[in-house]
Parts: structure tokens; C-alpha cells; sequence
């Protein structure tokens, strides 16, 4: 609020995949979460909901892409960005925008029951997947 009254100097984003509707209810202006890189266009949909006030269609994104988060705790024995950047580009690898899952060094891609993992969340969430 106090951002308003100063007639909006500062752009208020969230990093925080599961709260966008929320930061957009508390006067955000918008997102930049990891998980857009997997489903880019369901943070699209809630930017226009959100700035055409469908506080109903912000919820429905936002529950989507809370269930699709999932995928970022499918992971065993990993944990942080091991964890969240690799079940994101394990994510987009099965979907086939990626070649391949690899991770920068130090970090280890997902690899067997993991990627596993990684793909039940998809498949119950309905994401198309080409691997």
C-alpha cells in the first residue's frame, strides 16, 4: 500500500511458484517463477486474470500450477536447486523442449526412479509428454 501512495516506484514481483495469486491479491505486479519455464503460459493466464480482476480464473491457475509444483518434491536424495532446477529441466525434457536433463556442475541431473517420479506428477496432472 505504501508503494501505491508513492505513486508506485517499485515493481513488486514473486520468485514463489505456489503464492503469485496471493502477491497479485496483496498488489504484485507480477512473477518470475522458476516453474514458467515448464508452463509458461499458466503464469500468462494468471497475469491477465489478475489484471482483469477474475480473482476466480487466478485461483484456477494458481491450483493448476500448485499441483504441477509438485514435481519439484518428486525427488529422492536431492534437495535445493538439485531438487527444484532438476525436476524443472527433467520436466521440459520429457516433454521434449529439452535433448537432454543436465545439470551445471556441481549438480547431477535426475536420473531413473527420479525421473520416474518427475514424470508420475506430470502424467496425473495431464502435461502431454513425448518421453
Amino acid at each position: 500500500m505504501m508503494n501505491e501512495a508513492a505513486g508506485g516506484p517499485l515493481t513488486l514481483l514473486t520468485g514463489h511458484e505456489v503464492v503469485v495469486d496471493g502477491a497479485y491479491l496483496a498488489g504484485g505486479h507480477g512473477s518470475v517463477p522458476g516453474l514458467g519455464n515448464v508452463d509458461p503460459g499458466g503464469y500468462v493466464r494468471m497475469d491477465r486474470a489478475a489484471r482483469s480482476g477474475d480473482i476466480a480464473a487466478m485461483r484456477t491457475e494458481q491450483e493448476w500450477l500448485a499441483a504441477l509444483f509438485e514435481i519439484a518434491f518428486a525427488p529422492v536424495g536431492k534437495v535445493g536447486p538439485a531438487a527444484g532446477v532438476g525436476s524443472f529441466k527433467t520436466a521440459l525434457y520429457l516433454m521434449g523442449i529439452f535433448e537432454t536433463n543436465a545439470m551445471s556442475a556441481p549438480m547431477t541431473a535426475l536420473e531413473g526412479e527420479n525421473v520416474d517420479r518427475v514424470r508420475q506428477v506430470l502424467t496425473s496432472v495431464g502435461v502431454e509428454l513425448v518421453r
